[in-house]
This record gives structure tokens, sequence and C-alpha cells, in this order.
């Protein structure tokens, strides 16, 4: 036998009991930490690198470009998260959403 595809029961022409075999192409291995921009200019973070910049899903980011083919990534911070607790009768408990519709 000299490939994969010969040997008892395989045709000249790739075939085996009525099937036919494609080669597949090796799968490339990905080096750790390194990412591809996919066709719809999207990117998947290494789960290490968000864990080290403590970002969680649902956070917001802000992107900025810093040169050819550096971009920062920065959380945005809602001024008003750091407030909620500080004074009093100010918590996230406090049923803004009905204060509101009193004002409509």
């Amino acid at each position: 036998m000299n490939g994969p595809l010969e040997g008892p029961g395989v045709s000249a022409r790739g075939q085996l009991g009525g099937r036919y075999f494609l080669p597949m192409a090796p799968k490339a291995e990905r080096r750790r930490g390194i990412t591809r921009v996919s066709a719809k200019h999207q990117i998947t973070i290494p789960v290490d690198a968000l864990r080290d910049a403590r970002i969680r899903p649902g956070d917001e980011l802000r992107v900025t470009a810093d040169g050819r083919g550096r971009l920062i990534l920065t959380a945005v911070d809602d001024p008003l998260e750091a407030l909620i607790g500080s004074a009093p009768g100010l918590s996230a408990e406090t049923g803004l959403a009905a204060l509101r519709d009193e004002w409509a």
C-alpha cells in the first residue's frame, strides 16, 4: 500500500463501498494569545487576557487605534456606579424606575 486510499476494497478512484473520501488539510495549530480578524472584522479576545484585565461579560469597552497594528481596549466606567450606595437614600434597591414614572 502506498497511500491512505489504497488497500482491499478501495477502488482506483478513492471509492470504498460506494463512498468517496476527500482528503482534509491538516488543521492549523493556534498559538496561545494570538487571534485572527474574521471577514466580519470580529476578533475573539483570549480568556487569559480578559481575566488579567478583569473584564467580564457585559462590560463596555472603548476601542481606540494607536498606530498600525495596535488597538487599545479601555473599560468604560459608569460614573454613577461609584456613587450608588455612598449617599443616604441612594441604593440599587431604591426603585428608580418607579420614581421616574411619577414624573411622567
